[in-house]
């Protein structure tokens, strides 16, 4: 006895295909957006000696990431990089403001605390709700014999 088989079309229709499509989607759209942009990962002691050789032209600590981002003085390469970026511990962000002060970079520096844009905190507070609706839209549809009698209870034909 050959399987029936599976009826594709029925699940490109029904929620759950357009669900996880729109969840690949963000989770596609949100790695895009967090590209580092063309900075190249160091040791942390390695970025402290650039600052404190004065090899550093701009500076960027990110508090919500832990992260700084240097922009090496002209000429200068580590690791035949321009731009090298490192994580830090929060423990050492009074260090790093301290060597900073000690050792200003040539051009600039600035401190940045990154904020997620309206639509992705709206999508994240609102999927999950979403997902339990299309679950309990699905199990209906299942209980009442799928069709057009969805969400219809005890109404008789």
């Amino acid at each position: 006895m050959r399987p029936a088989p599976m009826d594709i079309k029925r699940y490109l229709r029904g929620p759950f295909f357009w669900l996880a499509l729109i969840v690949l989607g963000v989770v596609v759209v949100t790695s895009i957006s967090s590209v580092t942009g063309g900075y190249k990962r160091v040791d942390t002691s390695v970025a402290v000696t650039a600052i404190e050789t004065g090899k550093v032209a701009q500076a960027k600590i990110i508090d919500g990431d832990q992260r700084l981002e240097l922009t090496l003085v002209e000429g200068t390469k580590i690791d035949g990089a321009s731009k090298v970026q490192t994580d830090y511990v929060s423990a050492r962000q009074r260090e790093l403001v301290q060597l900073f002060r000690d050792n200003p970079p040539t051009q600039s520096y600035n401190d940045s605390v990154p904020r997620s844009s309206w639509v992705v905190t709206l999508l994240v507070n609102f999927l999950p709700f979403l997902l339990i609706a299309f679950f309990l839209f699905f199990i209906f549809n299942q209980m009442q014999g799928g069709g057009s009698r969805v969400m219809q209870f005890g109404k008789s034909k």
